[in-house]
């Protein structure tokens, strides 16, 4: 491992996958200094070194080295308590843990599957995802986010996925509203337009951007 990452926080990641931009998310919100490394099909070297799938993203504190995303959030809460991203109660935390394993097992599985299938095969997928981030749309009627009444993990993977509907053609029902609302008044956070790479800024128009289009 080069020197240079023997004293800074280092994150590689890819600018436009959802997990590196979950992560991305957790670091502007913690405030964490850390230096974050595009990586692009010209692998570095450095990344090559220290993880043996030269997979993004990737964390690098001193001689830390972590390529699995959910334990790179699970480290980050650990290592940098304030502000939490889970809630105090152990049983909330659970829940947000269970619903963070739903959202990657079912959502981001079908993002996957649409970028395989053929333009016939995606229609199914793009109404169960619909169908699927609706469904969330009631915990917005008891709680400011998530099924949570603080800021947790699970809305940061939650927004990169949302921020991605358009490109991925995915429509959310009218029923959905309440989601609607949540995802405008978020992606005006700080924090999360701090999180945002130049090339995901390009893969989402607001609706006031979409009426003067």
């Amino acid at each position: 491992m080069s020197n240079t990452l023997h004293n800074h926080n280092t994150l590689y990641h890819d600018t436009l996958d959802i997990k590196s931009h979950c992560c991305r998310m957790v670091i502007a919100y913690k405030g964490i200094q850390a230096d974050l490394i595009p990586v692009y099909e010209q692998l570095p070297e450095d990344l090559l070194s220290i993880n043996p799938y030269a997979s993004t993203p990737t964390w690098v504190d001193r001689e830390i080295a972590l390529y699995d995303w959910r334990i790179i959030l699970e480290y980050l809460e650990e290592r940098y308590p304030a502000p939490s991203l889970l809630p105090a109660v152990p049983g909330q935390r659970a829940q947000i843990r269970m619903l963070f394993t739903r959202m990657e097992k079912d959502w981001l599985t079908r993002i996957t599957q649409l970028n395989l299938r053929e333009v016939a095969e995606r229609r199914p997928i793009l109404q169960a995802l619909g169908d699927g981030l609706a469904s969330l749309s009631t915990s917005f009627e008891k709680t400011q986010y998530v099924m949570s009444e603080t800021l947790t993990y699970a809305d940061c993977l939650l927004l990169a996925i949302l921020w991605r509907l358009p490109v991925l053609q995915v429509n959310l029902p009218q029923a959905a509203l309440p989601l609607a609302k949540y995802a405008q008044r978020m992606f005006q956070q700080p924090f999360f337009q701090k999180s945002l790479t130049t090339e995901e800024r390009g893969l989402y128009k607001s609706p006031a951007e979409e009426k003067s289009a």
